[in-house]
């Protein structure tokens, strides 16, 4: 057995930090028991251990606070590990704690079992960022960490970056511009082994709730059930993040307010925000149509809540380049705006406008897009000329894919009727 100091362990514990360290030492302080000399990595431990083992600090979602401290990793790949969060009242975190937890360390990936329904994975990239996955049931939420002696230099994010369970973040290179200057996107994409071409599901993000909490725009969506629902069923899945939004360039620029506090109501400022989002879009997929791995021609496009109003929208926009539209309880403003019908209205009916099939999913305890409220935007959408099935789940709310799995039925079945007969069996 040998016993590890990590370089910069008793340093990070004891010298001076900035804010974001500040909180992360008193996360480490939360963790009775541990002391830096402690850290060993014994004999015989897998390929790897060293490097993961010690402090690192860093965000999930780059909202919620962690500190991740790898204290022994065993000759059997067994891990003794404390997990401290900060507190995020968001995501229902009040306060801020630390436990040790139980794990494996196996094939490069560290596993820890946090509770009954919460467990975490990470794995260390070349760059030496650790890479994690958050899973408290059927969702997924990512994160990035560094080494306690690194927190204090500036953090680039790799331009790829592998998670543990195969999901891939790359800044892209699009045809947009902001000052003159290329703008890159980020893609997290999951596809299956082999080289491909491989069917394709585009699935846009939603917003930020109200437009009120800058930081919310940094977080980075994969929407982990409908990925691994088409993973399983042989297709590629994609996730692009539109400008400003996750690690993408640019400025996030949706439709707010002057000042930038919150969402706009105004119509001329909320459906700028939108055709700047469809420019996003656009641009992504024409990265995403380029790729090798691709099928160009085995398109369909989706989206949560206001991905999946921008995805009926880019049927119509971009006629042929997609099969099919799968939206989530979509919608652009929430209920609570005045010119929620208006704004809707108008949107819906340029939608109409493409013979693209879609399918609308919405849940009866969603506060933002009530099943009342839109199911008249279907029945017009539909009047219009549009085609699409809508299916509501009376005891869903607005995070109905997460909340659910019944929606795979009918995705299913929209599936197998465009064509994909994997869908059927």
């Amino acid at each position: 057995m040998k016993r590890v100091l990590i370089p910069g362990i008793l340093a990070a514990l004891m010298s001076p930090l900035s804010p974001t360290s500040a909180h992360s030492e008193n996360l480490i302080a939360l963790c009775d028991g541990f002391s830096p000399d402690k850290v060993t990595v014994e004999t015989g431990a897998p390929k790897g251990a060293e490097r993961i083992s010690g402090i690192f600090k860093g965000k999930w979602a780059n909202q919620l606070e962690h500190t991740l401290v790898v204290e022994r990793v065993s000759a059997d790949g067994s891990v003794k590990a404390f997990y401290a969060s900060g507190e995020y009242p968001p995501w229902g975190i009040d306060k801020a704690a630390c436990a040790q937890r139980p794990g494996t360390f196996q094939d490069g990936v560290l596993t820890l079992r946090l509770s009954q329904d919460r467990s975490a994975k990470y794995a260390l990239s070349p760059s030496g960022v650790l890479a994690g996955e958050y899973y408290f049931r059927n969702s997924l939420t990512i994160g990035t960490f560094q080494k306690a002696d690194q927190e204090n230099r500036a953090q680039t994010m790799p331009e790829k970056l592998e998670f543990p369970s195969g999901y891939v973040s790359e800044l892209v290179p699009t045809a947009l511009r902001e000052d003159g200057k290329p703008v890159r996107l980020q893609f997290v994409t999951i596809k299956p082994k082999g080289p491909g071409p491989f069917p394709l599901l585009i699935f846009n993000h939603g917003s930020t709730g109200h437009g009120d909490v800058p930081a919310a725009a940094r977080a980075i969506d994969l929407s982990h059930p409908i990925a691994q629902h088409f993973l399983e069923n042989g297709w590629m899945v994609a996730s692009p993040q539109r400008r400003g939004r996750g690690w993408s360039e640019g400025l996030y620029d949706e439709g707010f307010l002057k000042d930038r506090s919150r969402y706009s109501g105004d119509p001329s400022v909320t459906l700028a925000g939108f055709d700047r989002a469809i420019t996003d879009i656009h641009a992504a997929v024409s990265v995403l149509l380029s790729r090798d791995d691709v099928d160009a021609h085995q398109v369909v496009m989706g989206g949560q809540s206001r991905g999946g109003i921008l995805s009926l929208a880019y049927a119509a926009k971009h006629p042929g380049r997609i099969r099919g539209v799968l939206n989530f309880v979509g919608g652009w403003l929430g209920t609570w705006s005045e010119t929620f019908s208006d704004v809707h209205q108008t949107i819906v009916a340029d939608a109409a406008e493409s013979p693209t099939p879609t399918l609308w999913l919405y849940g009866g305890k969603d506060r933002l897009y009530r099943i009342n409220d839109i199911r008249p935007f279907f029945e017009s959408f539909i009047s219009d000329g549009g085609v699409g099935e809508f299916v509501p789940f009376p005891n869903a709310g607005h995070g109905l894919m997460s909340e659910t799995t019944q929606w795979t039925e009918p995705v299913d079945r929209f599936m197998s009727e465009l064509g994909f007969p994997e869908f059927a069996e």
